[in-house]
């Protein structure tokens, strides 16, 4: 008897060792494990739609704009058989610049629960929007909380040549990562009570666009210390010292584009570097998120398999970052049909879902990409926006 007490606590103790030892990051909520169809209202708040100033979202557009936030509308989706309402949330203009904004999303997500169903919320990763962001933030202008080039110049996205308000932050700035965290997923679990976190923008620049701040280049350096001896640094680049090392430099005579064997092991590393820092971010974010609300989905949209290189273009490994979402966006538009003889479909990104336990979200429009979708995603997924048939007449 005495024996056998010992036993049980002795299996006791390693299956409680191993329940407390589990990964978050890598968790899979229960409410989505049978699938899901997302749909509601644009996921730009109103700041960046007057910021921007595009013909599609503009002043005279506000009317439609909140009616997808009504009530009425909300108990539309439901009675139709969406589950999951998705609505903006954070765009990269700074805690206080968007906290009016967060806060309707709050009030709206709450509108959603009542009727029954999960919030997907917005949350821009790769935004920067320094004109309001270094007001609220003062010391991220001076500590340089987003990515430069080998110049000190700011690092752009490229939308519409009329977007340079946007940095892309760096993702190897402790500072800029705390404060994405604390700030902004943290209100979006405690206060708008958020069942589904879309990571918007998920990817790195072009390798033209390397960035150099100096958070980027120690960690870079820290990251070939960690992941050689100096035996295999000496026989990986015929030294030791990594301190010096730099990430890669262009010019008119030796252009990124131009690569199409990447030989420099250096380059080669950096590549991997890329691909580590995305990962190790977001499973960052996705264990502190789930230490609020286990049951949080986790998504990002670094596209599906298109055959182009995502490792070398954008810094994306999909089977290392796939083992951190629960869900991916590919915005391709492959959709299902015959061209000259030849098939043509997202039956690889379908596939890559389900080797990595993943659902596909895509776009849809005709039937044959609906009936593609359930035979090969197990869900219906993405539903879309709002319909001009059911706008507010």
């Amino acid at each position: 008897m005495f024996y056998g007490r010992i036993l049980f606590f002795l299996i006791f103790i390693i299956s409680g060792s191993t329940v407390f030892a589990e990964d978050l990051a890598r968790y899979r909520p229960i409410w989505i494990r049978d699938g899901f169809a997302d749909a509601g209202a644009t996921h730009e708040p109103w700041i960046f739609q007057v910021r921007r100033n595009n013909s599609s979202f503009n002043q005279w557009r506000r009317e439609a704009y909140d009616y997808r936030l009504s009530e009425e509308y909300i108990k539309t989706l439901a009675e139709s058989g969406i589950t999951v309402y998705h609505i903006f949330f954070y765009k990269g203009f700074g805690f206080d610049a968007e906290k009016e904004h967060m806060d309707l999303a709050a009030k709206t997500a709450a509108t959603a629960h009542k009727y029954g169903m999960k919030v997907d919320t917005y949350i821009q990763w790769n935004t920067f929007c320094y004109e309001t962001f270094f007001a609220d933030v003062p010391e991220s202008e001076r500590d340089i909380w987003y990515q430069i080039d080998v110049n000190k110049k700011p690092i752009l996205l490229t939308y519409g040549f009329q977007q340079s308000f946007r940095f892309r932050p760096c993702f190897n700035h402790d500072g800029y990562m705390n404060y994405y965290k604390e700030r902004i997923i943290r209100y979006a679990v405690e206060k708008v009570k958020t069942d589904f976190i879309h990571f918007d923008n998920f990817n790195y620049n072009h390798p033209r666009d390397a960035d150099h701040n100096p958070a980027a280049i120690a960690a870079f350096r820290m990251y070939l210390e960690d992941k050689y001896s100096p035996a295999q640094r000496l026989e990986r680049f015929s030294f030791t010292d990594v301190s010096h090392i730099l990430p890669p430099m262009w010019n008119d005579s030796n252009p990124a584009d131009r690569i199409v064997i990447i030989n420099d092991p250096v380059l080669q590393e950096w590549t991997d570097f890329r691909c580590w820092t995305l990962t190790t971010r977001l499973a960052e974010c996705a264990r502190f998120a789930r230490r609020l609300n286990k049951e949080i989905v986790i998504e990002t949209n670094p596209h599906g398999l298109v055959g182009s290189n995502r490792a070398w273009e954008a810094g994306i490994n999909h089977p290392d970052l796939m083992q951190y979402t629960n869900v991916i966006w590919t915005e391709d538009r492959n959709n299902p049909r015959w061209e000259n003889g030849v098939a043509i479909g997202k039956f690889r990104h379908y596939k890559l879902g389900r080797t990595t336990d993943n659902f596909i979200l895509t776009y849809n429009g005709k039937a044959q990409d609906f009936a593609e979708n359930l035979a090969l995603n197990r869900a219906i997924g993405w539903i879309g926006g709002i319909p001009d048939r059911t706008a507010k007449k």
